[in-house]
């Protein structure tokens, strides 16, 4: 540290001055209100950017860089950012640095995208959301600039006027100030000779050295920050956070904003315009594109409208006639015909059928420039939207036309519209990990939004890479950002991982149990998501990365981890869960693994016994040369790319204690186990109170019971997913609350779910332990010596989870039949699950003809899950309780006591 008085770095200095501090630990947690007050000068004298300043004179360069580092080095990136514009030099080299301009072309670029972001700022603060960090936009050489940049000038006049409620102050320097004579801001002049004048204020000059602005740069070599740059598309106006400020009407078609004088919503509905001409860049229009589709997707549902591709026009042509023909009375779904230019001589044909549009529910959206249609359709009968990136759109209807801002969706359209959703949005901020470098030491990353196969075989460094992503993830992101569920077969060599900050759970996946708790947490996590998505939240939750090593054991043990395995493939970029797999061959020979291992496309290949091996680790149909023979490197291929080589090295122990010590922010460890939210747990429903037996749910009057002294079973019916076992969880829960072990003993059949819902002690026999046979043979000798006498002891509980699984000869009911019909004289009770096809089993009816209550769990499955062959997701917790048609509303009980 410089502590040179003339340097304004003294024990005096009103804000202390530069630190060679780590950047993680050394910026302030609270920024506070002076955030942007720099210090300028002795006495001390200090400036506030938030009243915006024009510095001019000799010297003015020098002391707006000493005020950017000191700035840099005092307050994170998520306090401050900077816009540097100068004329053919470098700026500051800081992660703070969100946009970097030189040279006259890319600052013709800065006046739209300095008025994009005060308009994006303007409606995040209008719908309450959460202020962005300061942006402090810095042009050096102004008056050059907007000498060549007339425009220029008005836009830095409304941000010295408008920007600070926006968080958008000015740092300028220029040599010749007359042409900012009526610009609002602070001014500060120097005059050559080591002093300057501040508003009445003149005092002597000081400033970072060159030598101590190069080293605060160099403490940022290697850190990088999520910063967004001004000249990427504007990601403040998406569509969920435009429905919190603005909410359509019945029908209506809600796209955006205008961006005239008074904001007003950009809407029409199909009932009254029957088309949308979307123009502009294949990606522009893409964008736009998928917004309208989700919008069709929440105003119709799945069952009020169908989409047609260009491909289909020909299969559904019939129906579009039939419409034609009988316009007076059709019915059916709303038809949209997504085509573009080459759906051609085809559209043309369908010219009639498109003039009625609305009257007949059918509707064109289609990507056309000067297509011949056109002149069939009614100007007044259809919107052109001209898109430009980011959502930027000039519209027209008839003869009203503007600009607008599209409020682009980036989840995926659900319902039957989910197959069109091919059009995967880039995520808001990069989320990469560094892998490792390639032979000329340039950093490679891997981008964690997208799913990983890293194999090879033992010993070629699998753990290493897992361990590798980790750290680098920990290292970039805040927990906020990225959180870990890292899993490991065997060896404990990843179990260090638990100590990241951005670890939410670590699993060791050698017994069963634990198996299937990595199955329960995984499945939990996707209805969760979902539910987020559903009520609009799920823009603020982390990318859960999930590092599994050896995951193919586990689905030996457990088939089930397969297919949801390939859920998580398929839905990942739309709930923002990705996998890194590791594996020590391909996944040929198990279904689910090898659809698994094909879906995935990012591979990395580690070291192969063949060439042939490692053509089949990364998908390419002529075997690379195998170049490297030791430990260390590695083939990285993403998609349809060439493959890289990259040399990656272990995680030092010195690198892994500076990781797990810095925390930027508040650590957030919530593990993924958790109810999905708007979802209630087995503790709430505890302490709603008595409810007159073992615990079942809740109704709109509270909560609702089995009293199994009275009703002596239970059948639990529903397909598998809506959440049999839990119910059964539930139960076993309130079993020691009810009776004391001596009056209590349960016998659990198939317990894989149900094992650890209550303590051991109750437990009388169970599959783990037993052959099935062995215990229904001890269960049913002693229910024997009960018949006929007044039987004492402990109530006998026979829980079967899933009746499904048991084939006729081995079915636990036929075995216990005999006994059936005296459950009440001799204290048994039955609690079953299956699917609503064990009611034809002869066991079944027995239980029925006793009066037996029957759970049937609510069949709704969770919209746009019904990706390729894989079955659509259930929704968990509504069933309905028979013969009482009670509604009831079902606890989420996880497998754990």
């Amino acid at each position: 540290m410089n502590d040179d008085p003339r340097w304004g770095c003294g024990p005096d200095s009103p804000q202390g001055c530069v630190s060679t501090l780590d950047p993680h630990t050394r910026w302030h947690a609270d920024p506070g209100p002076d955030l942007l007050r720099v210090p300028v000068g002795h006495g001390p004298v200090s400036a506030d950017l938030a009243g915006h300043l024009l510095i001019t004179g000799s010297g003015a360069t020098a002391l707006s860089r000493s005020a950017q580092a000191w700035l840099a080095d005092n307050f994170s990136p998520d306090s401050v950012q900077f816009l540097v514009a100068c004329l053919g030099h470098e700026g500051i080299a800081a992660p703070h640095v969100a946009t970097s301009l030189r040279g006259l072309t890319e600052h013709a670029r800065v006046t739209r995208a300095i008025d994009d972001e005060m308009w994006r700022r303007g409606r995040l603060s209008e719908a309450g959301l959460a202020a962005e960090p300061a942006l402090l936009l810095v042009f050096e050489d102004v008056d050059a600039t907007t000498a060549a940049m007339p425009s220029l000038l008005d836009v830095l006049h409304r941000v010295a006027v408008d920007g600070g409620a926006l968080r958008m102050h000015l740092l300028l320097t220029a040599t010749d100030p007359a042409s900012f004579s009526t610009l609002p801001v602070q001014r500060l002049s120097l005059d050559g000779s080591g002093r300057g004048v501040l508003g009445s204020t003149r005092f002597e000059v000081a400033a970072l050295t060159p030598d101590r602005i190069s080293e605060i740069e160099q403490t940022f070599f290697l850190y990088r920050h999520p910063v967004r740059s001004l000249l990427e598309a504007p990601d403040g106006l998406t569509y969920e956070r435009l429905l919190k400020y603005e909410q359509p009407a019945d029908g209506e078609i809600l796209l955006g904003v205008l961006r005239e004088h008074q904001p007003t919503k950009l809407q029409f509905d199909f009932g009254t315009l029957s088309h949308v001409i979307l123009r502009g860049a294949v990606d522009a229009v893409d964008e736009v594109q998928h917004t309208l589709l989700r919008r069709i997707a929440d105003v119709y549902g799945p069952a009020g409208a169908a989409v047609v591709s260009a491909a289909e026009l020909d299969r559904v042509k019939p129906i579009l006639l039939a419409r034609l023909r009988n316009r007076t009375s059709w019915q059916g779904p709303e038809l949209f015909l997504v085509v573009d230019e080459q759906a051609g001589d085809q559209l043309l044909e369908l010219a009639d059928l498109l003039r009625h549009g609305s009257s007949i529910g059918v509707h064109l959206i289609a990507a056309l420039e000067k297509h011949p249609l056109l002149r069939e359709l009614p100007e007044s009968d259809r919107l052109e939207i001209r898109a430009s990136p980011g959502g930027r759109a000039e519209y027209r209807v008839g003869t009203a036309y503007g600009s607008a801002q599209i409020a682009l969706d980036v989840t995926e359209p659900v319902g039957e519209l989910g197959a069109l959703g091919a059009h995967q949005q880039p995520v808001a901020r990069e989320l990469t990990a560094v892998l490792g470098r390639t032979g000329i030491a340039e950093a490679v990353r891997l981008d964690v939004t997208t799913h990983t196969w890293c194999a090879g075989y033992v010993g070629s460094g699998k753990t290493t890479m897992l361990r590798r992503i980790a750290v680098s993830l920990a290292t970039r992101y805040p927990p906020d950002a990225v959180q870990l569920l890292i899993a490991e077969h065997d060896n404990d060599a990843l179990s260090g991982l638990a100590a990241l900050p951005n670890t939410a759970a670590y699993l060791s996946l050698w017994e069963v149990p634990d198996m299937r708790r990595f199955l329960a947490l995984l499945d939990d996590e996707i209805r969760r998501r979902l539910h987020l998505e559903a009520e609009g939240l799920l823009a603020g939750a982390p990318q859960l990365v999930v590092l599994a090593d050896g995951p193919r054991y586990v689905q030996a043990a457990l088939p089930a981890l397969g297919r949801t395995l390939r859920q998580v493939v398929a839905l990942g970029r739309r709930l923002g869960i990705s996998l890194v797999l590791t594996d020590r061959v391909d996944g040929a020979g198990e279904p689910d693994f090898a659809a698994l291992e094909q879906a995935i496309t990012t591979r990395i290949g580690l070291q192969a016994l063949s060439e042939e091996q490692l053509a089949r680790y990364l998908h390419l149909s002529t075997p690379p040369k195998m170049v490297y023979t030791i430990y260390g490197q590695a083939y990285l291929r993403v998609g349809d790319g060439e493959p890289r080589l990259v040399r990656f090295q272990q995680v030092t122990s010195d690198e892994f204690a500076e990781v797990t010590s810095r925390v930027r922010g508040p650590a957030v460890r919530a593990l993924p186990l958790s109810p999905p939210a708007g979802v209630f747990g087995y503790g709430e429903l505890e302490r709603m109170g008595d409810c007159g037996g073992l615990p079942l749910g809740t109704s709109g009057s509270g909560p609702i019971g089995l009293d199994v002294e009275q009703h002596q079973h239970l059948l639990i019916l529903g397909e598998p997913g809506t959440g049999r076992s839990t119910v059964l969880r539930t139960l076993l829960r309130g079993l020691p609350r009810r009776y004391p072990v001596s009056d209590c003993a349960v016998v659990l059949l198939r317990d894989m779910d149900t094992r650890d819902a209550l303590p051991p002690e109750y437990v009388a026999g169970a599959t783990r332990t037993q052959p099935p046979g062995e215990v229904l043979a001890d269960l049913l000798g002693g229910l024997r010596r009960r018949l006929g006498n007044a039987w004492t002891g402990p109530r006998a509980f026979v829980v079967i989870d899933d009746l499904d699984q048991f084939s006729a000869q081995d079915d636990p009911l036929s075995a216990l039949r005999e006994v059936i019909p005296h459950a009440r004289e001799i204290g048994l009770h039955f609690l079953v699950t299956g699917t609503s096809g064990i009611i034809m089993r002869p066991e079944v009816a027995d239980l029925m003809d006793l009066g037996t209550p029957r759970l049937f769990l609510d069949e709704a499955t969770h919209p746009g899950t019904a990706v390729g062959e894989l079955p659509p997701i259930p929704v968990a917790g509504r069933g309905e309780l028979m013969p009482w048609k009670q509604p009831i509303h079902l606890p989420w009980t996880p497998l754990r006591w």
